[in-house]
């Protein structure tokens, strides 16, 4: 049996689109070895009560 794919275009709702150009400009401006630094610091607090996510 073979068989057949197909492609759609896919049309993105104008919201999304202007959410992708924020997220590829704030993307843009990132500091990935100011990031890598705070993610591997030591020290700092254990996670206290009232910190889970809602």
């Amino acid at each position: 049996m073979k068989t057949k794919t197909s492609t759609y275009a896919l049309r993105l709702p104008i919201s999304l689109k202007s959410a992708l150009k924020f997220f590829e400009g704030r993307r843009a401006q990132g500091d990935r070895k100011a990031f890598r630094r705070i993610l591997k610091r030591k020290g700092g607090e254990a996670p206290q009560a009232g910190d889970e996510a809602v």
